[in-house]
């Protein structure tokens, strides 16, 4: 996978060939470093039709309130719109409070939007690649 964006919070890497793109989160993550590598992530699945996500949450903590509340509002909508064939591979935080909190998350995007992408949850990168593949 080629490296688009990498900092203390968040690396984003992709495959064309593939059309992987994967987002890993570690620790707790500052709004503008969220914020900013969403909104870089979505640029790169869109200059390169990106479909399959995966979104690396296993060292990532909870989520501020406002930040939750940014991407179910303003980023989701985005998102949705630049590939509504897209596919997103949720690694789930190894912390339970962190799991919790990544459901509870999703379970908004759901309650508040008629259709969404399909994502499942998985534990492993190859799990994902799995499911990508069927």
């Amino acid at each position: 996978m080629k490296t688009y964006l990498r900092n203390d919070f968040i690396t984003i890497q992709y495959t064309t060939e593939q059309k992987i793109i994967q987002l890993t989160w570690t620790g707790f993550v500052d709004s503008d470093l969220l914020r900013n590598g969403l909104n870089k992530a979505l640029e790169v699945a869109h200059k390169y039709q990106l479909q399959f996500w995966v979104m690396d949450q296993r060292l990532r903590r909870v989520l501020r309130p406002a930040d939750a509340e940014w991407i179910i509002t303003d980023w989701f909508p985005r998102f949705q719109e630049i590939n509504p064939k897209s596919k997103v591979a949720i690694l789930l935080p190894e912390d339970t409070f962190g799991e919790y909190n990544t459901r509870k998350n999703l379970k908004e995007i759901e309650k508040r939007y008629v259709k969404i992408v399909p994502y499942q949850y998985f534990h492993t990168f190859k799990q994902a690649q799995y499911w990508f593949e069927k």
